[in-house]
């Protein structure tokens, strides 16, 4: 299913999933700007680095789910990118709306 996801960096692109494959569509307009949240590194259990646990993802709008990835952790701040999934049956609590089953820990 994450092969499926059309993911988006803010002002690059609107994008879609169609027939399976993600597509430019020039017809929706851009996500409106989430701004990742701000959470500390979580230290972990003995590996190289800290971990940044990612957040929940959001509705950036209607139709727009905005979720959090590539964390790095610096000065023990994860420094996190917004990335965003068109949905086109709406967007709600942090997920799109289907009748189809949904990746658990993006809501996709």
């Amino acid at each position: 299913m994450i092969g499926r996801l059309a993911a988006c960096m803010l002002a690059i692109c609107a994008c879609s999933t169609q027939g399976g494959s993600s597509q430019f569509n020039s017809d929706l307009n851009p996500p409106p700007t989430v701004t990742p949240p701000t959470i500390a590194c979580t230290p972990d259990a003995g590996l190289e680095g800290d971990i940044c646990s990612l957040p929940p993802s959001v509705c950036a709008d209607d139709h727009w789910a905005a979720y959090f990835d590539d964390g790095t952790c610096i000065d023990g701040t994860c420094q996190l990118v917004t990335k965003y999934h068109y949905c086109t049956d709406g967007c709600a609590s942090g997920a799109c709306n289907s009748h189809r089953g949904t990746l658990p820990s993006r809501g996709f």
